[in-house]
């Protein structure tokens, strides 16, 4: 007979009835509790880590990357764009728009990140690419123009432009130009611009070249020499005006530069006649521009104004000779006048030196002419007789008588009473 120690027989008996109740599953390597609870092998439950996984994804925010803009490149208008996703499974996060590592266009691109969990708990956010141009564009003007104007034309006014090739933009733009609606003889220069949406712009300039108008042309008087009565500091002259040969619209000005100075605009296409001068010689030079494309032709020509001595010197009555003046002679040698004070009619008389047709002008103190004969016949030694009526001369005053033959000049004081 076998003795059992009661102790060791307590503790077993206390171990099953006190002690839960626990059993090993093979097949999930679960221990199974008379309580019910079930724990991995490792001492945690698999169901509830996910759940916490889940619910910490869900609860954290979504965040984007930050916007992105980029300069177009060379070739192309757009650029190809890389950016960073948020850490998360990619088959969590879904993505609305065009992947990293694409082509983005000009302009501004959305793109729209999503993630949801098991639980179907939604987060989302978005950011922005935007493509710029900030270049200034490239402008490549047409070729120049060349063209002849019709007879008797000086501009063409139906002229057709090609456009210039525009280039180095993305951006929408605008072109124009300052192209006149007439293109006078000459050569006028178009300036084209182009301007994109960006405020860039830039600009190239074509030539129109007009062809076979001709030059403006301008004749100029002969040079002239007038008399100052005495105490008369200056004097006005007339006939001044020159000849114009010019179909396009002008501007005619004038410098005169010498015993007078002055410049200026001619109010008038006919010249300067009227203008004051000074005793000496002025030289006067009429410049003539055409409008539109700047053309221009001048000339010139002498106003000598001389001071007319008191009756009896000498020096009364000069010739000249080519406009230079030679030896003072006493104009009784040539011309005669009588009575001389006059009141009414007065007598001309004065001795041919050849045989020719001469000119023979009367002229107020101002220098204004107020009889021209242009076409006299003289005799070579008969003497030339021409009476004049008195009321010719309107007012009292100083008149003088000039005579032009083909070599010489010759000028007598008239006084009227």
């Amino acid at each position: 007979m076998k003795t059992i120690s009661y102790p060791l027989l307590l503790i077993v008996v206390i171990s099953v009835f006190v002690m839960p109740h626990f059993s090993l599953n093979a097949q999930n390597n679960s221990v199974s509790s008379n309580e019910g609870s079930q724990f991995s092998a490792l001492g945690v439950n698999s169901e509830n880590t996910t759940a916490v996984t889940e619910k910490v994804q869900a609860e954290t925010e979504l965040i984007c990357p930050a916007d992105i803009v980029l300069p177009v490149t060379e070739s192309e208008c757009g650029a190809i764009v890389f950016y960073n996703l948020p850490d998360y499974p990619a088959d969590k996060l879904s993505i609305e728009g065009p992947q990293s590592g694409s082509m983005f266009y000009l302009g501004e691109t959305i793109i729209k990140l999503s993630l949801e969990n098991n639980k179907g708990i939604k987060k989302s956010c978005s950011f922005s690419v935007t493509i710029v141009d900030n270049r200034i564009p490239a402008l490549i003007c047409p070729p120049n123009v060349a063209l002849k104007t019709t007879e008797g034309n000086c501009f063409i006014n139906d002229i057709t432009l090609d456009f210039p090739k525009v280039s180095n933009t993305c951006n929408l733009y605008s072109m124009f130009n300052n192209a006149p609606s007439v293109y006078y003889a000459g050569v006028t220069t178009v300036t084209w611009t182009v301007k994109n949406s960006n405020g860039n712009n830039t600009s190239c300039k074509q030539k129109i070249i007009v062809l076979n108008a001709g030059d403006p042309a301008i004749i100029c008087p002969s040079d002239k020499t007038v008399y100052l009565a005495p105490g008369l500091e200056e004097i006005d002259v007339y006939d001044l005006d020159p000849i114009i040969d010019e179909d396009c619209p002008y501007i005619l000005s004038f410098t005169m530069t010498g015993a007078t100075n002055n410049a200026g605009t001619c109010m008038r296409t006919g010249g300067i006649s009227g203008l004051s001068f000074r005793p000496g010689e002025t030289t006067v030079t009429y410049i003539i521009s055409r409008l539109g494309n700047g053309i221009t032709s001048s000339g010139s020509f002498k106003v000598r104004v001389r001071q007319f001595l008191p009756s009896g010197s000498a020096s009364n009555s000069m010739m000249f000779s080519n406009n230079t003046e030679k030896e003072q002679v006493n104009s009784e040698d040539v011309i005669s006048a009588f009575p001389n004070p006059f009141s009414e009619n007065i007598t001309i008389e004065f001795l041919p030196e050849k045989t020719e047709t001469i000119c023979i002008e009367i002229l107020n103190i101002t220098g204004q002419k107020i009889l021209i004969l242009n076409s006299y016949n003289v005799i070579d030694g008969n003497p030339a007789h021409i009476e004049l009526d008195g009321n010719l001369f309107k007012n009292s005053g100083i008149y003088f008588i000039r005579l032009r033959t083909s070599e010489n000049e010759f000028m007598k004081r008239l006084i009227k009473l």
